[in-house]
């Protein structure tokens, strides 16, 4: 969709509380991993590297995450309620396989 500046270490931003996703099926939430995902594509293109980003780095202040790790699909993950306390929450929370 949308690729966004990124925000640089020391920005406050980066160090303000992030709210949990609601609904990760919502269609704003999709539209926030389609803006992750472009962002980290140019991100990776530009400089050969970069294998996340998290929500605040674009300057949204959610609990969300994308990845995209070599020979792996790209993942969103969204840390709430239902993620707190193990690897396996997170990745229930938007439907990988738990490793």
């Amino acid at each position: 969709m949308a690729v966004e500046t990124g925000r640089k270490l020391g920005d406050p931003f980066l160090r303000e509380a992030c709210k949990e996703v609601e609904q990760a099926s919502a269609p704003e939430t999709g539209a926030l991993v389609e803006d992750l995902a472009d962002t980290l594509a140019l991100w990776r293109k530009t400089t050969g590297y970069g294998r996340g980003i998290a929500a605040p780095q674009i300057g949204v202040a959610k609990r969300v995450i994308f990845l995209q790790l070599r020979r792996h699909r790209a993942l969103p993950g969204f840390a709430g309620q239902h993620a707190r306390g193990s690897s396996r929450g997170i990745a229930k929370s938007f439907g990988a396989a738990p490793a």
